[in-house]
């Protein structure tokens, strides 16, 4: 074989293993790019379920957080629903603020209070009531002076207001009221009586205020079960500018005879 052809076929091969040198290696740099945009693939696959797991779990925490806050908030109002704060002062052992439960009444905060003294006129508050929050309960003495207290009684339809009331220790009371009215008379100066049933009474200042506070002590006998004991005029001598104490007799019986009459005309058609 002449040497130019040998030379030629030589060439040949190297070009040809030239050739499947490059053919190889660009296979083995494609196989290459694929398993990275693979591995690439599943590790952005992988990333993103960790995320939804996070995001899952996040808001179940939070969810739970909530029910939680949601259930104590619920138990502190039902809590703070479920009492009251009440101030109880005057005739109990111990005055001061006591909680009680939600409905209790007044008998349930003495006890706390370590009870009445026994001073404490008990019937002048009522008990059994049902207590309310942030309220201030007075338990008063068995003697005290009340000012402008209301009187009246159903049965005839009556009612006043006298201006002291003294409650004393004995269980016993006593009734004042002011007068200012320049002339004060104990009997009548041309012998005028006052009409029946009252007839045998002269027409005077005296006798006429004593009638007034008869019908008020005649309606807190009632109202309180207790005695009068005694009732008081204060007059104010408007030409002197002198206070003058006057007592007058508790006349029950004048009072009752005036109530009866009045009670028999306002139910007797006219």
């Amino acid at each position: 074989m002449p040497a130019e052809r040998r030379d030629r076929m030589k060439k040949t091969h190297q070009w040809m293993l030239f050739f499947l040198f490059l053919f190889f290696v660009s296979e083995i740099l494609a196989c290459t790019k694929k398993e990275e945009k693979l591995v690439f693939y599943q590790t952005t696959q992988i990333q993103k379920m960790d995320d939804s797991k996070e995001d899952t779990q996040f808001f179940q925490e939070e969810a739970q957080t909530s029910q939680v806050s949601e259930s104590s908030l619920h138990e502190t109002t039902q809590a703070a629903v479920e009492t009251i704060a009440v101030y109880l002062c005057g005739e109990v052992c111990k005055p001061g603020v006591y909680v009680l439960q939600e409905g209790s009444r007044l008998y349930q905060a003495v006890e706390e209070a370590g009870g009445l003294t026994a001073n404490a006129q008990a019937e002048a508050v009522n008990l059994a009531r049902i207590l309310a929050d942030s309220e201030q309960i007075y338990i008063p003495n068995i003697s005290e002076i009340y000012s402008e207290k209301l009187l009246y009684n159903h049965d005839f339809k009556i009612a006043g207001t006298s201006d002291l009331l003294f409650e004393l220790e004995d269980g016993t009371f006593i009734i004042g009221d002011f007068k200012t009215n320049k002339k004060f008379r104990f009997g009548s100066d041309y012998g005028k009586w006052m009409k029946a049933p009252l007839n045998h009474l002269s027409e005077c200042e005296f006798n006429t205020y004593a009638l007034q506070l008869g019908i008020y002590g005649f309606m807190n006998e009632i109202l309180t079960k207790k005695k009068c004991k005694g009732l008081l005029i204060f007059w104010l001598d408007m030409n002197t500018g002198n206070w003058e104490v006057i007592p007058t007799n508790f006349m029950k019986h004048e009072i009752i005879l005036m109530l009866n009459h009045y009670k028999k005309n306002i139910n007797t058609p006219q």
